[in-house]
């Protein structure tokens, strides 16, 4: 019931600036760091949402879009995770930011949530678009999903993994973890997700009736969700999440 009750007010909530308060600021690896906000008033959200995060840049004020990690169940703190990216001038900015310190959110947006009924799943990401697992793990955790979940985490050259910082509140799930390297696949593959058909196979040839969630680099996921279609998996048994 409790789901229910946040799921409904997140929905019918009109979106608005709402001021949020940095209680925490701490590293999960060396380009990625963890934000802990409190919203002024409760800040109601679904698994997996996202928020535009508005901070100062240059005396004009600029937003970047950021998933929620943390629990739906506690709409009292939002948890989101920063990539200090090279190009990223709000990732910057944000992992210098001290507790204390006031800034404005929006949301929350997008529907990226795990379906509870799904006979099976496979989360698929590339870098920081693991973010979109973390918190549906948190969700199917607390709800008692007992179906089997694959998390398939392709690491470019320059990202440290972050799941495996993250991964010791979810024993309860049937989780298997495959990371594949920019080295295992090729470079050119690991930018567009052009993977070859025995890759493909490989990876995902036992998982055809699950739900895939896809999220990541905009080409890499396009590529990738038109490469699992001509394989066999349904449009209607997939979701993306662009970044």
């Amino acid at each position: 019931m409790k789901y229910l009750q946040y799921q409904l007010y997140s929905v019918t909530n009109r979106r608005k600036d709402v001021t949020a308060t940095l209680i925490q600021n701490k590293e999960i690896t060396a380009r990625v760091r963890e934000l802990s906000l409190k919203p002024l008033e409760p800040f109601a959200f679904l698994p997996a949402q996202y928020i535009k995060f508005k901070v100062e840049v240059s005396k004009k004020m600029k937003s970047a879009d950021y998933t929620i990690i943390s629990p739906s169940s506690n709409p009292e703190i939002l948890k989101i995770a920063i990539d200090n990216h090279p190009k990223s001038k709000i990732g910057k900015i944000a992992h210098q930011l001290e507790v204390g310190t006031e800034v404005m959110i929006r949301g929350p947006y997008g529907r990226f949530q795990f379906d509870k009924e799904a006979p099976a799943i496979v989360s698929i990401s590339r870098d920081i678009g693991i973010v979109t697992l973390l918190g549906n793990l948190e969700y199917l955790s607390q709800i008692g999903y007992d179906k089997p979940i694959m998390v398939v985490n392709f690491v470019s050259k320059k990202f440290e993994p972050i799941y495996t910082h993250k991964n010791k509140s979810y024993n309860s799930l049937n989780i298997s973890y495959l990371e594949i390297s920019q080295q295992e696949i090729g470079k050119k593959a690991m930018k567009t997700g052009k993977l070859t058909d025995d890759q493909l196979e490989s990876f995902f040839g036992n998982h055809l009736h699950a739900h895939f969630y896809l999220a990541g680099k905009s080409k890499f996921i396009k590529k990738l969700r038109k490469r699992l279609t001509k394989m066999g998996v349904p449009r209607k048994q997939m979701k993306k999440e662009l970044f």
